[in-house]
């Protein structure tokens, strides 16, 4: 409803305020919780703020804090799920930081958190097709995640529980997925 949305809008530049300028991690760990909650009652909104969004949580994907750090993971891998074309310029940045933090064996939250997104994001984004600039760029970064997948599933603080196990194979099963104009032109 129109009486509604301006409110939702303030709400919705509120949470993006905060996360960008609370002083305690905490304060910014509930205000992409919040994004997240917002999300899931009006995703409408949410998908015409899709830049602003990732912008302000794409700092906190690599945070010292956990807690921030994988909230934010959380809520990018939900935004990709909600906006996925608009997250499209975003995916050769964020790519790249979800391998980092996948590397990091400091926070297994944080962990979990990366492979849950990493699937989302791959499955919600559309990949360059065959002969666009960015496709050897875009296999090549597939490549090296999938390896970094690979070796994830072998290391036993990884695998302790059944639902890292399971966020793994679902990324790995995304970034391994073939494409099937190539399997019906073979």
């Amino acid at each position: 409803p129109a009486h509604v949305t301006p409110q939702l809008r303030r709400l919705l530049l509120s949470f993006l305020t905060q996360l960008r300028h609370a002083p305690t991690p905490r304060g910014k760990q509930t205000a992409a919780a919040m994004l997240s909650q917002l999300g899931a009652a009006c995703p409408r909104l949410l998908y015409g703020y899709a830049t602003p969004i990732i912008e302000a949580l794409t700092p906190h994907m690599s945070s010292r804090d956990a807690g921030v750090a994988a909230t934010a993971l959380r809520v990018i891998g939900e935004m990709a799920e909600l906006a996925g074309d608009r997250l499209l310029p975003y995916v050769p940045t964020l790519l790249p930081q979800l391998h980092q933090v996948l590397l990091d064996f400091a926070s297994l939250d944080k962990r979990r958190a990366a492979l849950c997104t990493l699937w989302r994001l791959l499955r919600h984004t559309a990949q360059p097709r065959k002969g666009h600039p960015d496709h050897a760029a875009s296999e090549a970064l597939k490549r090296r995640i999938l390896l970094t997948l690979l070796t994830e599933l072998l290391h036993p603080t990884m695998t302790d529980s059944r639902g890292a196990r399971l966020e793994l194979l679902r990324a790995l099963g995304v970034v391994g997925a073939t494409d099937p104009a190539v399997l019906q032109a073979k």
